[in-house]
């Protein structure tokens, strides 16, 4: 689950043995985020509120207004 430092969004997403992916939308501040978790991959969108930069694994994630970033979960 997220967690936040520094008003800063941190993830650290993986998925749980025996599960394939799940999702769960968060909001902070303005933004409303929709958080996809797949095995491999995490994908965040934007649904509502400004640019917004968000830490997968500690690394910088920045989504603009209704953007839908993938990124790759290493492991």
């Amino acid at each position: 689950f997220p967690v936040t430092i520094d008003g800063q969004v941190y993830l650290a997403p993986f998925v749980p043995e025996n599960w394939t992916s799940f999702s769960f939308k968060i909001r902070f501040r303005t933004n409303v985020i929709n958080i996809t978790t797949a095995a491999t991959s995490v994908t965040l969108e934007n649904l509502a509120g400004d640019e917004i930069s968000i830490f997968v694994h500690g690394n910088p994630v920045t989504l603009a207004t209704g953007a839908k970033v993938t990124t790759e979960l290493l492991g």
